[in-house]
């Protein structure tokens, strides 16, 4: 090594053990107790997983029974939020079918009916919320001449031609204390669907 590369690195030491050597002045202990902090003596890894059971983020997909659809999405779950055992789970899913394309923003209220607890398997939930979606169809024609030739009139994700409009969702389901949920959702007016 280069006498400036020794001499940089004399420096960082020296500087090190200086810094290790320096003493601080505690303060004098206060003969009252201060108030006590709700999260004192609670480990840091229990206030991270209290947040991360109080917000989930997850993936759903399933069917559409009227239109005939697959349905995937993602939502939120932001969970105690003025009740226990209430939650607000916002969420964007897209549907796509044969001739049809939903896309669906959902901001729906779940209550759940039992408390959680280890030992809880599944827990019955209810909820509901609006729904606003946008809906496209896409039209083929057949060719008269040969009818094994069918030209696309539109695109499907061509949303310039769309019909928009606001429902109610009605929400019944279980889902487990870790997330995975079976649920049936209506939505009435607007998009009306059925899902599962």
């Amino acid at each position: 090594p280069s006498s400036v590369q020794l001499l940089a690195l004399a420096v960082l030491v020296s500087g090190s053990v200086t810094h290790a050597q320096q003493t601080v002045a505690l303060p004098e202990p206060s003969t009252s107790e201060p108030a006590a902090r709700p999260n004192q003596g609670q480990p840091a890894g229990a206030a991270i997983g209290e947040s991360a059971h109080r917000f989930r983020l997850g993936l759903q997909g399933g069917v559409g029974l009227h239109p005939e659809l697959v349905n995937v999405g993602v939502h939120a779950n932001i969970g105690k939020l003025v009740a226990e055992r209430l939650s607000f789970r916002p969420g964007l899913e897209i549907g796509l079918g044969e001739i049809t394309t939903l896309l669906n923003i959902n901001l729906d209220l779940l209550y759940a009916f039992k408390r959680e607890t280890d030992s809880t398997r599944w827990i019955p939930y209810a909820g509901a919320g609006p729904a606003f979606g946008w809906s496209h169809e896409a039209v083929s024609a057949t060719d008269v001449d040969d009818p094994d030739v069918t030209d696309e009139v539109e695109d499907r994700f061509n949303f310039s031609d769309t019909d928009s409009t606001v429902g109610l969702n009605v929400i019944f389901g279980m889902r487990t204390a870790s997330g995975r949920f079976v649920e049936m959702k209506a939505t009435a007016w607007g998009n009306s669907n059925i899902w599962l």
